[in-house]
């Protein structure tokens, strides 16, 4: 998949998107079964599976940053990265 591919289907505007940005602003990041525990009422949350998948397309762009090890007992932890004004919902106006 070429990068313009890949950021749209990332960027795409949708619900599980924002809920997504909204979990991950704790600095202390959560682990995708934190997310996935943290997810509200009422919306079927990812599996745990296409989280992951996901987080580590977004770490790729530099939108995600994650620590850890990826270990049982020190698993990866993700967080919205530190640049301002970066979110994870845009428009794609193409």
């Amino acid at each position: 998949m070429d990068g313009v591919r890949l950021a749209e289907r990332i960027y795409l505007k949708d619900d599980s998107q924002r809920i997504l940005e909204r979990l991950l602003t704790d600095p202390a990041g959560l682990t995708v079964r934190e997310i996935v525990g943290h997810w509200p009422t009422g919306t079927q949350p990812p599996s745990p599976w296409s989280l992951r998948e996901r987080q580590w397309e977004l770490v790729a762009l530099e939108l995600l940053e994650w620590t850890g090890r990826g270990a049982r007992f020190v698993p990866y932890r993700y967080r919205m990265a530190v640049a301002q004004g970066v979110s994870l919902c845009h428009e794609i106006t193409s």
